[in-house]
């Protein structure tokens, strides 16, 4: 039981998140179309690809997929922690800022990667 409900915590920490990353980014200017929109994958790329490749990576990769993975991840644990009692790692400040930085790591190489492997080079 507790698995399922941390996989439901973290998934719903991710998805709401990105909900407001992309909230955020439409008022800033960039128009991220929402999710469950008809033609999101052609949008999406088209608005992010403009950015040029750091613009790309930094939100496709670190802000959306490196950041909410660790929002999810994080606020699943402290959920965890404190409906469940004792886990066996504690949330403090220093393994949330060093998880915060491998999750920035990871956001970033899989922003290059993404840039590399789907993103049109016609578009580009």
């Amino acid at each position: 039981m507790q698995f399922l409900f941390e996989i439901a915590v973290g998934a719903t920490a991710f998805v709401l998140w990105n909900l407001l990353m992309i909230a955020g980014l439409r008022i800033s200017g960039i128009h991220l179309p929402f999710p469950l929109s008809r033609r999101r994958g052609i949008e999406t790329q088209t608005a992010l690809i403009g950015l040029g490749k750091r613009g790309y990576v930094f939100v496709k990769g670190v802000l959306l997929f490196g950041w909410g993975t660790f929002a999810g991840i994080t606020v699943s644990d402290y959920a965890s922690q404190k409906y469940f009692g004792a886990t066996h790692d504690k949330l403090t400040l220093i393994s949330t800022t060093l998880a915060l930085l491998v999750f920035s790591g990871c956001g970033a190489c899989f922003g290059v990667y993404d840039w590399n492997s789907s993103a049109r080079p016609e578009m580009r």
